[in-house]
């Protein structure tokens, strides 16, 4: 929005606010940009923001997977929340609270999986090996498991 109050971007959006009923509704977030901005500089910043083809990369598995985390964790969504705003399963409310549930277990997995070894393995070369083959890395998952479940009663029967 100019300094003067004209809209740059979003009148579509503007025009279905002034629709709602509910007075809460009818407010649109802008910002407003210095008094000094040209005509010029307008107009370029209106052809960036309406005629450019967005550029979104997609989360990676681990950045998902520490998002729900964090939505669960600090912002305490519940796991059905979670799913419909992330659009897990929406039209089964409860399948998608479970798939919510089993990613956050796999967040879980990974990070006991990067204990095993002697030197620890960084979260993201792990989402190589789930995003690549899901079913060769549960495999892979649970060989990790047996063994470091191994290494634990290994350890275990050592220091009694």
């Amino acid at each position: 929005m100019t300094f003067d109050g004209v809209l740059v971007n979003a009148n579509t959006r503007a025009v279905v606010i002034r629709e709602f009923d509910d007075p809460a509704k009818k407010y649109l977030r802008v910002a407003v940009l210095p008094s000094h901005a040209s005509p010029d500089e307008l107009s370029l910043l209106e052809l960036r923001l309406q005629m450019q083809k967005p550029l979104k990369v997609d989360y990676s598995l681990t950045n998902e997977l520490l998002f729900i985390e964090e939505l669960s964790s600090e912002r305490e969504l519940k796991d059905g929340q979670i799913a419909k705003e992330l659009r897990i399963f929406p039209e089964n409310d409860k399948k998608g609270a479970a798939e919510v549930n089993l990613r956050l277990k796999l967040l879980d997995l990974i990070r006991n999986l990067q204990l095993i070894p002697s030197q620890r393995i960084p979260i993201t070369s792990l989402t190589d090996l789930v995003t690549n083959n899901y079913v060769r890395c549960i495999a892979y998952i649970k060989d990790c498991w047996r063994e470091m479940m191994l290494k634990r009663k290994t350890i275990w029967k050592r220091s009694c």
